[in-house]
């Protein structure tokens, strides 16, 4: 996977959009999941694997590779949610836009916002 470090998190968020263009299902069965009464499924496991992640982001922020003063853990939230909302809800993405998330020149436009938009969120000032 491109971009997997926290070196520049723009790459980091880029390679997050490729996963979920990749598996566009995942965001909508968290979505799924959320609308439902059950408890979490591997609740355990997963919320290890995220505190594991806001924990990588808070040391990045410590070592001066992302911006410090925001909060590590709503910082990889809003990250997820940057990347993967195109492949989640396609079809506002297309009312949006105007173009559909098929045409691979607007998914590369997408992919770039999404790693200018970390960068201008939390990269060092």
């Amino acid at each position: 996977m491109r971009g997997a470090g926290l070196e520049d998190i723009g790459e980091f968020a880029g390679a997050t959009f490729d996963y979920h263009a990749a598996h566009p299902q995942l965001a909508r069965l968290l979505q799924w999941e959320g609308l439902g009464q059950a408890p979490t499924a591997d609740e355990r496991a997963r919320t290890d694997h995220y505190r594991a992640k806001v924990e990588s982001f808070a040391a990045a922020q410590r070592n001066g590779l992302l911006a410090g003063g925001i909060d590590a853990a709503h910082l990889v939230f809003a990250l997820i949610a940057l990347a993967a909302w195109w492949q989640t809800v396609p079809q506002l993405a297309q009312m949006i836009t105007g173009a559909p998330a098929d045409d691979a020149a607007e998914r590369e436009r997408r992919r770039a916002f999404v790693v200018e938009a970390a960068r201008r969120l939390a990269a060092p000032r």
